[in-house]
Formats: C-alpha cells, sequence, structure tokens
C-alpha cells in the first residue's frame, strides 16, 4: 500500500535519460507506455517522460508499486522499483 511519506521518485531529476520496464500487462507501447526517454517533470506523485518520437507518458508511485522500474540511463545508480525502503538499502550497498 502507498503511505503518504513514500518517496519513489527523489533521485530523478529532469533531464535524466531514463528507461522503464513495466510490468506483463502493459508491455504494448501503443497502449500509450513509452520504453525510454528523456525526463521533463517529476512530481510527488509521477515523472513524466518524452519518448525519442516526441510523445509524453507519466509513470506514477502506483505503477512502481505494482511492479514498474525505472532505471537512469545517463550514468546514474538510481534504480526505483516496488518499495522506497529497499531502493535505499540497495543504493548504499554500492
Amino acid at each position: 500500500m502507498l503511505k503518504a511519506t513514500d518517496d519513489f521518485f527523489n533521485n530523478i531529476r529532469t533531464g535524466n535519460f531514463v528507461e522503464v520496464w513495466w510490468d506483463s500487462s502493459k508491455l504494448y507501447p501503443w497502449d500509450g507506455y513509452g520504453r525510454r526517454g528523456r525526463v521533463i517533470q517529476v512530481t510527488r506523485s509521477f515523472v513524466t517522460v518524452r519518448s525519442p518520437a516526441g510523445f509524453p507518458f507519466c509513470v506514477g508511485r502506483h505503477h512502481i508499486a505494482t511492479g514498474a522500474k525505472i532505471k537512469l540511463l545517463n550514468g546514474g545508480e538510481a534504480q526505483c522499483s516496488g518499495s522506497p525502503s529497499r531502493f535505499l538499502r540497495a543504493a548504499k550497498a554500492k
């Protein structure tokens, strides 16, 4: 369950290049779920990404909580996945 204190997107910044892995129910990009692009907006609830074709798509906290993952492509180590606490432990281990 999502909590008001969850901070899934704290290491993602505007301008980062990211790759998104969706859960198996969102495999088709023509449904509006992009695979990669540049971050154009970061809020507490979602990240907006502009795909290479120029179309924006959003990755919300609910997507992350149900299995989607975000990986930084421009040299960052951050990965967003289901639990922020798991994310923080993984980052400290490196």
